[in-house]
Order: C-alpha cells, then structure tokens, then sequence
C-alpha cells in the first residue's frame, strides 16, 4: 500500500465471529484457570476460516501481512513503538498484557517509553527532530495536532489500511453507526485509531446516560421529615429546612445546603441549570456553553431560561443555602466536607461516583436524587458523550516501511478480549473467567493470590483502549450494591426520561476552525464565568444582561458560533 493514498473509503461493516465457546463452571483450580486463558486466546484469534484451516487458506496482503487471524505474519517482523507510559514502574518488558500481544501476533517491538508528564515536551521536539518511530501509541494528540502531522506528510491515513487490515475495529464501527463520523477529519480522512468506550446497550448508547448525578443526604431528610423534592421551590424549602433544622445534630449551625466546585463538573450550572430548560452542554464536556436549539447551535449562557436560573441560585445564595466557598474551593476541600466523619454539614450536591464521598461501601447517607422541575415545568438534565475521547490514540507515522504490519497489529489490540483486559486492567484466567457460553465474564472467588491489583500495574499500560458495546456487555455484574456501575444503572431510569433529544455531536473542527475557537474561546468562557460567579453571589443580572449580551458580541460570539456550526453541517453530511 502506497503512503500517500488518501483516497476516501465507506467502510464495509461485515460482522465477523467475536468469540468461540467458553469455558469452565466456577471452579479456580489451576488446570481449570490455564483452560480459561486458553479459551480467551483462541476468541481473539478467530474462527478456522479466519486462522486457515480446514475452510481455507487466510490471504496475506502486501508486505506479508496476514489480513485476517493469528498469527499475523509467518516469519517474525519488528516494528518501532513509541509509548506514552502512564506508570512509571511498569516497563513494555515486564507487562503481561505485552508480552501476550507478541506472542499472538509473532511481531517484535522495539519500545521507547515516554512518561506522561513528559509526553508535551517531548511531542514537539519528536516532530521537530524527524526521527519518527513506526507507531505511537497513547499519544492522545488533539484535532488539531493530527491535521498539522497529517498536513505536513508526518503521520498516514489510515482509511485504506482499516479497510484492509482492521477486522476488529470494523466490527466495533459496525456496533455505532456515528463512530467513523467522529473520527473523520475535514478533508475525508480518518488519522489515528480513537480511544473509544461504547455502551452496554440501546440505553447506554456512546451518547450515555448521566455523568454525574444529584445527591441528597437522605438521612437529614428522614430526621426532619421531608419528602424527597421535585421542583425548584421544593428544593429551596429542603435547603432552608436543612440550615435551620440542625439534621447533623452537633448543635451547631453549620449546615451547607448546595455545595459546589465551580472549576470542575460538580458546578451548580452543569448539573441543576435543567430546571429553568438550558443546558451547558448536551454532549462533550470540552463544548462548554455549547448546545442545539431547533437544529442549531447556540450559546448557553445567552438564553432567556440561562437568567432565570442565575436569578434562582442567586436568591438560594442570599439565603445562605449555597456553599460560600463554591468559587474557591477544590475538589479535596469539597470532598472533604462530604467525608467529614459523623459530623456531615452538606445536604445535596453532584457528583460523578459515589468514592467522592463514601466514607466506605456501607455508606448510605446520600441517595441519589431526581432532576427538579422549574417553575415552568421543564426538566432538562445533561446526557454526556462517552464515546471517542481521542482521535489520535494510535497513529502511524510516515517512517513506518510497513504500515500494513503496524495496521494489524494496532487492530488486534482492539480485538474483544484484549480490549477488555486492557480496560478492565484485569487478566482473564485469574479475577474473572469466560462462562460456560463463553459470551459473559465471571469473577473467580475466592481471589487468586496472584489478581487484579497485580494485573493493574501490568496490563492495562501500552495497549489501545477502545471497548465496544458487545465487549462492554461481557462484563461481569458488580457485587457491590454500591459501585460505579450500579450507580448508573440506578440513576438511568432516573435521569433517562429528561435528557434532551438534540445533542451537538462529536465534530472534528478543521485548523481553520480550531485555530479562530481557540483565538476566542479563552476571553468568552473567562467573560461567562466571570459574570455567572459575580450574579450568583452578588445578583444584577436584569440590570447587566443587555450589556452583557453587547460585550459577548463585541467579543466575536457569532463568529466563535459559525465554526462550531460549520462542523456540524459538514458531520451532518457524511
């Protein structure tokens, strides 16, 4: 395959065999757990049409690659790796999950690591230096970043070669009918492998449910006698009722009613602003203020029901039902209010999960809470964007003499089960095993000796995270009431019915574009938040709004709007 095709494909979603029967029957006998692992690899590798057995031969492609099974190459071939290495103390040659890759694809890698840290340092000098390694993986590079390598020939399109060589990740495009949408840039071409995370079901699409949810500490609504709040007034009267009513019982007026982190997801506006019909964002969290409106996009901060919600939480802080420290503070300050053992002062606030303020797996104390309707009845509350959260997680780059070979080795790191090691930084055979089927993990109990935490600084360190639905659903169900994933499975039904039915999509912005946002993205968003805090806490916002809305135009949000627009129209027409 020549380096310069950058023809623009439609990739064929044929459906490929994912996994073989399993194995085992609960057991964790040493005999039983080899079988186990036995079984996982030979899901990855594929059926015996695939491998060339008796049904037919495999093809090989050029450069003696194989296009499908494993191994994929007869004779050993090298490639150069650059990694971004997220634990300092585990090395390629020391990782499990590595040194199994190279066992199933028969390719050797020359590794150089990067720390992360290091990582923004060390991409500029990279790329100024010319010394390029084959592939870099976990590189994470922006939109931007990949269209400026793409542009001056430093990195590949790989539209021909996932045509070709990417059985495993056609099938997960062929399970999120938007994912080569999100991953294609401008001119047609898709630049890297994405760090991609499907959901379990249609419930729990990419564009997933909640994440963060409402909490209320339902003790102190138990112990005044209140009724779980509704709507907005409701919700005022419980906050009054938990500053006056002394729920923590210490005889101190000490209460917080809303505590928030405003530099973070656990603000007022993300999560409570619904009530009033106005959301930050209905999709990714880096579209700040940006939302849909009748097909459009529009800016959040702008809109009528936007004042109105100021006006309410600015009547909640006069009060003295908001944290006064919500400005300020950060996130260990706010957790540590919400941990304060037996002598909690916050009555409700957002959060992601639940170890933001668990004291351990048996607290209770907060419950989740519904959004609230507002005094017109609307009830919006945000769904986020779970799905590509890089586009340039794997990237091949020009100095690679067979991209075939790096193509297919990239594309078995997303094969089902070793996605899902990698994900689950777990290791099939010892915390979970396949079930007898074979479609569903399991978890061994009792523990190996040998398990999860030593996995977790092993396998889950060099390899592509990109997880789809199918994968997602083999996970093994939580025993834990109290986890993460029974916390959104708890707060689905819950939130579900209010999520907005426009969302802004995960467009890929041209240079053109991100370099006019990033001209004026950072003086708008300072201007938002600097008047939004100033309203919250000291009101006046019908006095300023109409000067407000001159200096955001003065400020060029029009022109900051058309880019986001313009990506919209051109993702719209794929």
């Amino acid at each position: 395959m020549r380096k310069n095709k950058k023809k623009v494909m439609y990739l064929s979603m044929a459906a490929i065999m994912l996994l073989t029967a399993g194995c085992g029957n609960g057991k964790t006998t040493t005999e039983e757990t080899k079988t186990s692992e036995t079984k996982a690899e030979a899901s990855n590798e594929g059926t015996d049409e695939t491998k060339g057995g008796e049904s037919g031969e495999r093809e090989m492609g050029e450069s003696g690659v194989y296009k499908t099974g494993l191994p994929i190459v007869d004779e050993e071939q090298t490639l150069k790796v650059l990694a971004i290495q997220n634990d300092p103390d585990v090395s390629p040659e020391d990782s499990v999950f590595v040194q199994e890759i190279a066992e199933q694809t028969g390719v050797k890698i020359e590794w150089e690591t990067v720390q992360k840290t290091a990582w923004p340092e060390k991409k500029g000098l990279l790329f100024a230096s010319g010394e390029l390694p084959d592939v870099i993986l976990g590189g994470d590079f922006t939109d931007s970043e990949l269209l400026t390598m793409a542009d001056g020939g430093q990195i590949l399109p790989l539209n021909d070669l996932i045509e070709e060589y990417g059985e495993n990740f056609k099938q997960i495009c062929s399970e999120d009918e938007n994912l080569i949408k999100d991953i294609t840039a401008p001119d047609g071409n898709i630049y890297g492998l994405p760090r991609y995370m499907s959901g379990v079901d249609e419930s729990l699409p990419a564009v997933a449910s909640t994440r963060e949810m409402l909490y209320i500490n339902q003790d102190w609504l138990d112990k005044l006698g209140l009724e779980m709040p509704t709507t907005t007034e409701e919700f005022k009267e419980v906050l009054i009722a938990f500053r006056d009513g002394d729920p923590n019982g210490n005889g101190k007026a000490d209460e917080i009613g809303l505590s928030a982190v405003e530099t973070t997801a656990a603000g007022i506006f993300d999560m409570w602003f619904g009530s009033f019909g106005v959301l930050p964002s209905n999709s990714v969290a880096n579209y700040k203020n940006i939302t849909m409106k009748d097909g459009k996009v529009v800016y959040a901060a702008v809109q009528p029901e936007y004042k109105e919600a100021i006006k309410y939480f600015h009547e909640l802080w006069q009060e003295g039902l908001i944290d006064k420290e919500s400005f300020t503070q950060d996130s260990s300050m706010w957790t540590a209010k919400l941990k304060n053992p037996g002598d909690r002062t916050v009555g409700a606030f957002s959060a992601w999960r639940g170890t933001s303020f668990r004291l351990d797996d048996n607290d209770d104390e907060y419950v989740v809470m519904p959004p609230l309707k507002g005094p017109d009845g609307e009830c919006l509350y945000t769904k986020y964007y779970y799905g590509v959260t890089s586009r340039g997680s794997f990237v091949i780059t020009s100095a690679c003499e067979n991209p075939e070979l790096a193509m297919r080795w990239g594309d078995n790191l997303v094969a089902p089960l070793n996605s899902y090691q990698n994900w689950t930084d777990t290791k099939i055979g010892y915390s979970i095993q396949l079930n007898e089927a074979g479609d569903q993990f399991e978890l061994i109990e009792p523990q190996p000796e040998f398990g999860t935490a030593e996995y977790k600084k092993q396998i889950g360190k060099y390899g592509l995270t990109c997880v789809s639905a199918s994968t997602m659903a083999m996970k093994p169900d939580d025993p834990n009431p109290l986890s993460v994933d029974n916390e959104v499975a708890q707060g689905k039904p819950i939130y579900s019915p209010y999520f907005p039915e426009e969302y802004y999509p995960n467009t890929f912005l041209s240079l053109e574009e991100s370099e006019l946002v990033s001209e004026l993205q950072a003086d708008i968003e300072e201007y938002v938040k600097q008047m939004y805090a100033k309203w919250i806490s000291e009101g006046g916002i019908d006095e300023e709004w109409d000067s407000y809305l001159a200096k955001l135009d003065s400020m060029g949000l029009a022109e900051y709007l058309a880019q986001y627009q313009s990506a919209l129209d051109r993702y719209n027409a794929q």
